[in-house]
């Protein structure tokens, strides 16, 4: 039997502040506009370098860089489309988890410096290695972030 597939949005609309200290990953976008980010964490918090064996909690994260407020759309209620963790080097795809998404699209509006969040779950431990995430975001460029990441 399979895995249950996970996806939980952070509070009932899907939008958490995060504070500029706290760490995400690195925004696949420099300028002003919408950066997409990443996150894992295993039991003991954020990792790059995780405990092997775990269901880790991938997150991710729009944030409004600009100074005025800044709007986008998904294709369907899923700020993250995907997941998708893929072996370093073999490039071997480990897992791909899709959320359990309505599929009327959704208008997000950001204020300045404002950050929503999804996260997902993995669908299975993951076991020692390393590997490479990607999270696809569901907006119509289908925006990407991620990662090198170890599981030891």
């Amino acid at each position: 039997m399979a895995a249950p597939i996970v996806i939980l949005l952070l509070l009932a609309c899907g939008f958490d502040q995060i504070a500029p200290s706290d760490r995400r990953g690195q925004p696949t976008d420099t300028g002003c506009g919408v950066e997409w980010g990443w996150s894992i964490e295993d039991s003991s918090g954020p990792c790059t370098a995780c405990a092997a064996g775990e269901y880790y909690t991938f997150t991710g994260s729009a944030t409004n860089t600009c100074s005025e407020e800044e709007f986008f759309q998904t294709d369907t209620s899923c700020l993250v489309e995907s997941v998708v963790v893929r072996e370093r080097g073999a490039g071997t795809t480990l897992f791909q988890v899709t959320g359990e998404c309505q599929p009327d699209g959704q208008t997000w509006a950001l204020n300045p410096d404002e950050t929503v969040t999804e996260e997902v779950i993995a669908p299975q431990p993951v076991p020692p290695g390393e590997y490479i995430l990607e999270i696809v975001f569901g907006d119509s460029d289908s925006s990407v972030a991620g990662s090198p990441f170890s599981s030891q």
